[in-house]
């Protein structure tokens, strides 16, 4: 795949460093700086970006049912995996400290659930293919590998009980531009 951009680089830490924030103010994650300097923000953002700008490169679906499919896993990954375990992280553990003075510890546990939750359901999905949403890569398998990973940082995953996420997360891992 041609070069498209530089993905800016954020430790696992929750407080960002002072040069991810200098670049991307809202901290989001995954963040693209183009070679014009300007950053693009977010998975859909993103990948919108690079189907649009890499000939050949389908990471929305092709047709509208591999479209429709697509949306609705990375709805799914986004919804249960990413909003559900930062909302965990916020409310039922430390957080952020001293930065997060309101909290809901019973919020947090039950957004926990929907995190394993949500994990099960994948389990499942990848049980009999390659990725997230069918045959290819796609951007449902991007917002996955990052939502898993950070269930990962939080607690929330027994990975003894998720084989099929654990090869499909490798796999994914050994990509160039995965990190996590």
């Amino acid at each position: 795949m041609p070069e498209i951009g530089r993905c800016l680089k954020r430790s696992i830490n929750p407080v960002p460093e002072p040069a991810y924030l200098a670049k991307n103010p809202e901290t989001t994650v995954p963040a693209l700086e183009l070679d014009d300097g300007s950053i693009i923000s977010g998975c859909v953002a993103i990948s919108r970006y690079i189907e649009e700008s890499v000939p050949g490169v389908s990471l929305m679906g092709e047709t509208p049912s591999e479209a429709a499919t697509i949306t609705m896993w990375q709805c799914r990954m986004e919804e249960g995996l990413m909003d559900a375990g930062t909302t965990y992280f916020h409310h039922a553990t430390d957080g952020l400290g001293d930065l997060e003075p309101f909290q809901i510890k019973e919020w947090g546990e039950k957004n926990g659930e929907r995190v394993k939750a949500t994990i099960a359901r994948l389990e499942t999905q990848l049980a009999g293919q390659s990725y997230v949403a069918g045959a290819a890569f796609s951007i449902a398998d991007i917002t996955a590998f990052v939502g898993y990973g950070f269930a990962k940082y939080v607690g929330l995953v027994d990975e003894t009980a998720t084989p099929n996420i654990g090869r499909w997360y490798a796999a994914v891992g050994t990509c160039a531009s995965a990190s996590v």
